[in-house]
C-alpha cells in the first residue's frame, strides 16, 4: 500500500492521485447500411505525471459495437506516467434501427465503476450498386503548400499537414474521413490531430521513414476500395 507523507511534501510521486482519461467521451458512428463495418478510436491516456495506471480489461456492451484491435498488450498491463494506447470499437449494425451501447475500461482506479464510453449508431437500408469512394492523400510542410506530394521527401522535424480533399464518390458524398500512422521509427512520439477531417496535422520530432493511411467513408457507409498510402522521410539537418 503506497501512502502519502505529508512530510515530503504535495509533490512527492505517492502524493500524487493516479489518474486515467478516456477520449471521446462519447462516440457516435452515424447511420450506416446494414452489413456495412465502420470502425472508431477511443484513446486512454495516463494523465499523471508520476504514477503507473494497471489497465485490467476492456471491452463493449450492447448490439452490434465490438472491439477491433487496440495498440498495446493483451490486458492486463501497465500504462506509464503520460503513455496512452488506443483501442478501435467497431460498429456493423444487422438490421435498420438505433443502437446504443457503451464501451468499458476497468483498471486498479480506486472507482467502483469501470470508466465508460457510451456509444450510438443507427443501421440503414444500404443502396443498391453504391460504388466505394476513393481516398487520395498528399503531404506537406506546415506553411508550404508548394511542396505537397503523395512522398514527401527530405522534410525537416516540424509540422507536416496532411491533405485528402481529393478524395471523392462517385455516386454520393464523403462523410467520414481516417487518418492513421501505419509505420514509424521506433519510439516516435508523432502524433495526429484532426484524424476525422480532410486535413489534418502530423507533428514529427523523430528523424526517419513514416507512412500514413487515409481511408474514407461515403454517406453509406461504404469504405474507400483501398488506404491512400502517404510516405515522409524526415531527416534531422537537412535542406528540403
Amino acid at each position: 500500500v503506497i501512502t502519502c507523507d505529508p512530510e515530503k511534501g504535495a509533490l512527492a510521486p505517492e502524493c500524487e492521485a493516479q489518474c486515467l482519461k478516456l477520449s471521446p467521451g462519447s462516440v457516435d458512428f452515424g447511420a450506416l447500411p446494414v452489413g456495412i463495418t465502420h470502425t472508431k478510436k477511443i484513446t486512454a491516456r495516463n494523465c499523471s505525471t508520476t504514477r503507473t495506471v494497471r489497465i485490467d480489461d476492456f471491452r463493449t456492451q450492447g448490439a452490434a459495437f465490438s472491439i477491433s484491435s487496440w495498440s498495446l498488450a493483451e490486458p492486463p498491463f501497465k500504462l506509464q506516467p503520460g503513455e496512452d494506447f488506443f483501442i478501435e470499437v467497431a460498429h456493423a449494425p444487422g438490421s435498420e434501427g438505433s443502437f446504443s451501447g457503451e464501451f468499458l475500461l476497468e483498471s486498479n482506479l480506486p472507482e467502483a465503476q469501470p470508466r465508460k464510453v457510451s456509444l450510438s449508431g443507427r443501421g440503414s437500408t444500404p443502396l443498391a450498386d453504391n460504388q466505394c469512394p476513393v481516398a487520395r492523400g498528399l503531404a506537406y510542410i506546415y506553411g508550404q503548400p508548394e511542396t505537397a506530394a503523395k512522398v514527401l521527401a527530405s522534410a525537416s522535424p516540424g509540422t507536416i499537414v496532411l491533405d485528402g480533399s481529393l478524395s471523392e464518390d462517385r455516386d454520393g458524398m464523403i462523410q467520414f474521413y481516417e487518418w492513421s500512422i501505419r509505420r514509424a521509427p521506433p519510439n516516435s512520439t508523432a502524433r495526429i490531430t484532426g484524424v476525422s477531417g480532410p486535413v489534418a496535422r502530423l507533428e514529427v520530432l523523430e528523424p526517419g521513414s513514416y507512412e500514413l493511411l487515409l481511408q474514407v467513408y461515403d454517406d453509406q457507409g461504404v469504405e474507400s476500395c483501398q488506404p491512400a498510402q502517404v510516405f515522409l522521410s524526415v531527416c534531422q539537418d537537412c535542406d528540403p
